[in-house]
């Protein structure tokens, strides 16, 4: 038993450092749905290891796989509760938000750098936050307008997508993403879009041009 707890105890050192490994990629290079899965995971496996040395030590290691299952049930529950997508725009623009200070934090070099055209290749939950960050007065211009190349872009591909208008097809998630950008529709006129190469491109106010997709690696 000793041996076993020492055992998981190192799987918790080597998890932790993984852990914070990945938050420090985050910070500089900013959440993707990739990242935000395995951030959760990480956190349901400590879990499960902190269980699992308690386990061990009450002698009752025929519960692990019980434990484990639950692990595995909270993990799954967890994403939907925390809405990845919406979760992913949220800490990426507020990463830009943050005033950049290099000498206080190594990571500091990713503030200014919002990847806002992964925005466009999420899903419908993502636009209500978009909105809301666009929103915002103490954001940043270079941000902002960004984030309002992003909401052109999911816009027009929204405005050509034949989607299914019947009652079947009804989703919180697309009402609520029509109902934003209801919102600023105005705002939007003021951003252009032109598809005179492959991906379509969102011209800025500022007359910035932004492509509306982009490849992008985790």
């Amino acid at each position: 038993s000793g041996l076993g707890v020492a055992l998981v105890a190192l799987l918790l050192v080597m998890l932790f450092s993984a852990f914070r490994r990945l938050g420090l990629y985050e910070a500089v290079y900013g959440f993707s749905r990739l990242r935000t899965y395995t951030h959760v995971f990480l956190i349901w496996i400590g879990l499960l290891l902190v269980v699992t040395i308690a386990l061990e030590i009450l002698h009752k290691e025929r519960m692990f796989m019980f434990a484990a299952l639950v692990a595995s049930f909270g993990f799954a529950i967890s994403l939907p509760i925390l809405n990845v997508d919406a979760f992913i725009v949220e800490q990426n623009i507020r990463r830009g938000d943050i005033p950049s200070q290099s000498e206080t934090s190594v990571s500091r070099q990713g503030d200014a750098e919002v990847d806002t055209q992964y925005f466009v290749e999420l899903s419908d939950d993502a636009v209500p936050p978009l909105v809301k960050a666009f929103q915002t007065k103490t954001l940043p211009d270079s941000v902002r307008e960004k984030v309002g190349a992003a909401l052109a872009c999911i816009n027009y591909e929204r405005g050509n997508d034949d989607r299914d208008s019947s009652w079947q097809s009804f989703h919180f998630s697309s009402f609520n993403a029509d109902k934003a950008l209801t919102l600023i529709s105005n705002d939007l006129k003021e951003y252009q879009i032109t598809r005179d190469n492959f991906p379509a491109t969102a011209i800025t106010p500022s007359g910035e041009e932004i492509p509306c997709a982009t490849y992008y690696y985790d």
